[in-house]
């Protein structure tokens, strides 16, 4: 009787320690993080103008204006929420060093993004695909110059778009494209011998594409 009830104890016990790590593994793939790569898909555009003066006889100025496309590379850190069992909503918060192929115009920004995911098939590929939401703040942003700088301060803006997910366990091939708007800035800084303006208008279509790891 002992033998019998000291194996179904064993029995027992196996299968709980069997549960509890398959809850585990659940829960610890839950969390992800992605390192990725962002371009425009648009033109971009902005300009700098300065006016100085160097006494009541001597003044000048001069203007550039920019366009073209602009990249960042970012990284984020989430985790997973399953709603009911083909639906999953990740949230996730992001670092973005900004402007890459232009150095004038830096805008590193901190995010929060949610997608949706729908876990579906896509080219016989298993995919998670969904309408996704970011908000966008710059802590601080700027246009240099060699005439000097000038501050757009703190800025915020959102993106919307199609995110997906291709492939399946830990590792992941990230794709998606966003339209980013409320990034039309315009600033003025004033010293005691110039004026300097700038303008950079960064909404538009971006694609992202990054490789998205469960740990």
């Amino acid at each position: 009787m002992k033998k019998q009830l000291l194996v179904g104890i064993f029995l027992l016990s196996s299968l709980c320690a069997s549960d509890i790590t398959k809850v585990y593994n659940e829960i610890k793939n839950r969390w992800f993080m992605e390192l990725g790569y962002q371009t425009s898909i648009e033109t971009m555009n902005g300009s700098f103008d300065s006016t100085y003066t160097v006494d009541s006889l001597n003044s000048g100025g001069s203007g550039t204006s920019w366009s073209g496309l602009t990249d960042n590379l970012y990284a984020k850190i989430g985790r997973d929420f399953e709603i009911f069992s083909n639906y999953e909503i990740s949230p996730s918060i992001g670092f973005v060093e900004a402007t890459l192929l232009a150095d004038d115009y830096h805008n590193d920004a901190i995010t929060f993004e949610v997608p949706l995911f729908v876990k579906t098939e896509l080219f016989n590929k298993n995919v998670k695909i969904g309408p996704s939401f970011k908000y966008i703040y710059y802590p601080e942003n700027s246009y240099n110059d060699n005439e000097g700088k000038v501050s757009f301060g703190t800025q915020s803006a959102f993106a919307y778009g199609i995110q997906s997910l291709w492939g399946k366990g830990n590792s992941k091939f990230s794709l998606g494209i966003e339209n980013l708007t409320s990034a039309n800035d315009s600033a003025t800084s004033v010293t005691s011998t110039s004026l300097l303006k700038a303008k950079a208008n960064m909404d538009g279509l971006y694609l992202n594409i990054g490789l998205h790891i469960g740990f």
